[in-house]
């Protein structure tokens, strides 16, 4: 007897799924639903790199065990910063004529994720007298916590002016009642404080709101220039390219202008480097791309040239100035640290390579296994601590994350004060600090020498030690009078 064709049986199988799923649509006013819900994601889709774990399911699934699995999905993709496409996920069931409690509160987290509070505030309200009783409660906890994240909003932005020696002159007396209500005082104190040249203290205000939850476009943009001004560029950068994911035109737009523009600048600054050197340009484009990132394969072969000129010095600051610009990514580190191989500056090239040996780009790793090899004693003290190089990894150039690995290596020297290793490493982000402050006035300055780098190091550890003291002493007395 002939075997059957297996061949033929793949296509008849597709064929009747086909038509039960056509025909428990037909019956099935649900099936309809959740059929257009996936025709809704199937189109989000595209917007993401995030798989949606939904689409994976069969189109016969019933509601109950579907919007468990698209709530994982908004869920995740709000965690990956695409709080829109979070809400996009849940409105496509939710158009369809699918919802139940726990998505509308999913949907309220969207919406205070996109700092659109009086919606969340509305579907809260709503969900607070819901008969799901653990929704409720978690509605009524948000309701309650608002008015107390506002207050602590308006004292934290008011301590920041007073100690920046100014007077707050717009914010409410009287607590508003939605978040939001918020940004109009605020930028105007941002305003007021810039005509006296405040511009760090406005920075400060506008990322305590971000913090805070006051996540606007028009913050957003705000902070953008002001950080453009003090030459934070890395930080303005990431906040433009955060505002091309609007759904308004106008806004992408002027976020791609900006960007193109900061292009341009970082191009000129990298080029106006190589000039003052008296080195020839002969990688690096005349005209600034779209993007910075675009840059990288230029830098990479302009840093080569200038290395194998012997002019290391002149690599480096490129380098260094790429990555304060936010090109960090893990082959221009792989090329810094060969830079400072050929200065012979090897404990600072192993700190930078020991992170890649394990990068996630092969040819970055493979240059720093090669690298490596050639400082076996630095690299062979570096391996015995992997604390250490579990701190220095998370480590980017930003300021917030320079502060945070200074208090971590900090800890660590208090646990063991005789570690070499541990004051070595301070002292490299501590200089990092240093070339931080210093950037936009001393772009040009040399390294620092051996002294100055370990003394970078002694001051940070003494001003985190002070720090702490005088919390504490404020924190004693607190007590006391209470």
């Amino acid at each position: 007897m002939d075997k059957p064709n297996r061949k033929m049986t793949s296509p008849i199988r597709f064929f009747f799924g086909e038509c039960r799923y056509i025909i428990h649509s037909i019956v099935n006013c649900e099936a309809k639903k959740i059929k257009e819900t996936f025709k809704r994601l199937g189109k989000l889709q595209l917007s993401t790199n995030y798989q949606l774990e939904s689409l994976r399911l069969k189109k016969i699934t019933p509601w109950k065990s579907f919007w468990r699995v698209l709530l994982k999905d908004a869920e995740q993709l709000r965690k990956n910063g695409q709080a829109d496409l979070s809400l996009a996920a849940l409105n496509a069931a939710k158009d369809s004529g699918l919802t139940n409690p726990w998505i509308e509160a999913s949907r309220a987290k969207s919406y205070e994720k996109l700092s659109q509070w009086p919606k969340a505030l509305a579907i809260w309200d709503e969900l607070s007298i819901c008969k799901n009783k653990d929704v409720s409660r978690i509605a009524i906890k948000n309701l309650n916590n608002h008015p107390n994240k506002i207050n602590a909003l308006i004292s934290n932005l008011n301590t920041v002016i007073h100690l920046s020696g100014n007077e707050a002159r717009f914010l409410p007396q009287a607590t508003p009642t939605c978040l939001q209500e918020l940004e109009d005082p605020i930028l105007a104190e941002v305003a007021n404080l810039e005509e006296s040249k405040s511009l760090k203290v406005s920075a400060r205000i506008l990322k305590n709101c971000i913090a805070a939850g006051l996540s606007s476009r028009l913050i957003k943009e705000k902070l953008a220039s002001l950080l453009c001004e003090l030459e934070q560029n890395k930080e303005a950068i990431t906040l433009w390219q955060s505002l091309l994911n609007s759904k308004e035109i106008k806004i992408r737009t002027l976020s791609k202008k900006n960007l193109k523009r900061m292009s341009k600048k970082f191009l000129d600054r990298l080029r106006s480097i190589i000039e003052r050197k008296g080195q020839p340009i002969l990688h690096l484009p005349k005209t600034a791309p779209s993007t910075l990132s675009e840059l990288e394969s230029a830098i990479i072969k302009e840093t080569d040239a200038l290395r194998k000129a012997k002019s290391n010095d002149c690599s480096l600051l490129i380098l260094e100035t790429s990555i304060m610009w936010g090109i960090d990514t893990d082959m221009i580190k792989a090329k810094k640290a060969r830079t400072l191989l050929s200065m012979k500056k090897y404990n600072e090239a192993v700190i930078l390579l020991t992170p890649l040996l394990t990068s996630d780009n092969k040819k970055a790793k493979q240059i720093a296994q090669n690298l490596i090899k050639r400082c076996p004693k630095e690299s062979q003290m570096t391996i015995i601590n992997p604390k250490i190089n579990n701190i220095l990894r998370k480590a980017d150039d930003s300021e917030k994350s320079i502060e945070s690995t200074l208090e971590l290596l900090a800890d660590e020297i208090l646990k063991d004060p005789k570690n070499d290793q541990l004051h070595k490493a301070l002292q490299e982000v501590a200089m990092k600090r240093s070339r931080l402050n210093n950037y936009k006035n001393q772009q040009f300055k040399e390294e620092l020498t051996l002294y100055m780098q370990e003394r970078a190091g002694l001051e940070a550890f003494l001003e985190i030690m002070e720090y702490r003291h005088s919390k504490k002493a404020i924190k004693s007395s607190t007590n006391q009078s209470t």
